[in-house]
């Protein structure tokens, strides 16, 4: 059975999160975030945290 990627929450820095040891997920939402800044989207982000 496959382990499971953790969310890296508090992490604050790239090479933390993309460390192979730790086992981080990374989802690259740069992509989205522009769209909205180009498209004058008024999306907020929230956390659930």
């Amino acid at each position: 059975m496959q382990k499971r990627k953790k969310l890296p929450i508090g992490k604050q820095t790239f090479r933390d999160i993309r460390d192979p040891k730790e086992n981080y997920v990374y989802i690259d939402k740069t992509r989205d975030a522009l769209n909205m800044i180009e498209d004058g989207s008024n999306y907020y982000f929230l956390s659930c945290f």
